[in-house]
């Protein structure tokens, strides 16, 4: 039998020493030492988190906007069709179903500036992917790590940077008539 940790999903990852091998995200990562463990469980954490939100970010981004688009076509249409079939059964109810088309883009539009969702997609996704080259990076002992003396130390102070780039980010943008361009969190190549 198989037990129920088994059925858990598996990732691919590099190990420390740059051999592949696939590791259960939350048990395997206590087999490794205690400030190792401790490090690359927090990087792996926010990788995943920033993944799921980048994700969620770029379908709230397409869903909002194929609905407009959407949308904004079927008002023509039923502009068009209002015009052919003026008069009759249905004459009332072109003008509502223009309204209704027209009040679904108008309120899709304020849902995307209030959540920006774009931005979130783009932002995250760069976020994670950085998370991601410093974790094999560090895996393969390349880069930066091929020659360095404590690689762990090296690998917390640019997983920190990073993270500390993103808040850093989000609170620039939260702030009124901030740009939304994304500076670098100088963790250089």
């Amino acid at each position: 039998m198989t037990d129920a940790t088994d059925a858990e999903p598996k990732r691919y990852l590099l190990d420390p020493t740059g051999r592949p091998y696939y590791i259960a995200l939350r048990k395997d990562i206590k087999a490794l030492a205690e400030p190792e463990a401790t490090i690359v469980g927090r990087a792996l954490g926010a990788e995943q988190y920033f993944d799921r939100i980048a994700t969620a970010s770029r379908v709230r981004y397409l869903v909002f906007n194929l609905t407009q688009i959407s949308c904004a076509g079927a008002i023509t249409v039923v502009s068009t069709l209002n015009g052919i079939f003026n008069g009759g059964m249905y004459a009332d109810m072109w003008p509502i179903v223009t309204a209704v088309l027209g009040a679904t883009i108008v309120i899709l539009r304020g849902f995307d500036s209030i959540l920006p969702s774009r931005d979130t997609w783009l932002r995250t996704r760069a976020t994670q992917q950085q998370l991601l080259s410093e974790r094999i990076a560090y895996a393969s002992k390349t880069g930066i790590y091929a020659t360095s003396s404590n690689e762990l130390d090296n690998y917390r102070t640019r997983v920190e940077a990073i993270l500390g780039g993103e808040l850093r980010d989000w609170v620039a943008s939260a702030k009124p008539n901030s740009s939304s361009t994304r500076p670098e969190h100088g963790v250089q190549p």
